[in-house]
């Protein structure tokens, strides 16, 4: 059975934001060497962060570990959708315009 952090008691359900990001965001995490990985999604957010246990840990994403919370601060919201994509499709035919 999958992790569910909406019915663990330790994380906070139905919480709309917290530390920028709401539950839903897609978002790539970097880890402490460097790499990025993603998307993921925003699935969740601990409840009552331990002083003793990595305090700063209290974002939970779908990952391979979905029961191990991140750092906010690893963590960068990515716009998904329409827009953005359209946007860098318009650059790049701007680009090939451009130079022939």
């Amino acid at each position: 059975m999958m992790y569910d952090p909406a019915t663990d008691p330790a994380v906070i359900n139905g919480i709309q934001e917290a530390y920028g990001f709401r539950r839903g965001d897609t978002v790539e995490y970097t880890n402490p060497y460097g790499l990025t990985f993603g998307p993921h999604t925003v699935i969740g957010f601990v409840q009552e962060p331990g002083a003793t246990s990595l305090p700063e840990n209290t974002v939970y994403i779908d990952s391979d570990s979905p029961w191990y919370p991140v750092k906010p601060s690893c963590l960068r919201k990515i716009e998904t959708g329409g827009s953005a994509e359209m946007s860098e499709t318009q650059a790049i035919q701007r680009e090939v315009e451009a130079h022939g």
